[in-house]
């Protein structure tokens, strides 16, 4: 797999996967852990998959839609290559989270986020988070 020179998060100090862990995991307002989430993602490099054309490559689900992946580790993303082998597996580059907001919304259709997706039916949920298209349409994004 071909990824670009920008370096990952080492698991256990991925702070997207941390916020996600206290969100699941917390007996804050729900409100106040999301904000958190969104800010880590926001501002951290995210490996996705791109198509032949260099545009993203979607994952499509019979009830949900279509889905943008984001791994917040290379790690995760080579887990997820080597269990499902997608046609995307030899083309994988790195995104700011909030550039990967932008380019999402400039879809023609709508078109949500999952966040470090597994191919693993039995799996702690903690460490995944759907980003629907409708919440993605309301994200403040910093400059």
């Amino acid at each position: 797999m071909n990824t670009d020179a920008l370096g990952a998060s080492q698991h256990g100090t991925d702070p997207v996967r941390q916020e996600i862990a206290r969100l699941w995991h917390s007996t804050e307002s729900g409100v106040d852990q999301i904000d958190r989430v969104l800010a880590a993602f926001f501002t951290q490099a995210v490996y996705i998959p791109r198509n032949d054309n260099g545009a993203l490559a979607l994952a499509e689900t019979d009830r949900y839609g279509f889905w943008a992946c984001a791994f917040t580790s290379h790690d995760l993303i080579t887990d997820y290559v080597t269990a499902v082998q997608p046609p995307w597996a030899e083309t994988v580059t790195t995104i700011i989270g909030a550039a990967l907001v932008r380019e999402v919304r400039a879809l023609p259709s709508d078109v949500g986020i999952l966040i470090n997706p597994t191919a693993e039916s039995q799996v702690d949920p903690t460490e995944i988070l759907p980003l629907p298209p409708n919440l993605v349409n309301t994200f403040v994004l910093p400059a």
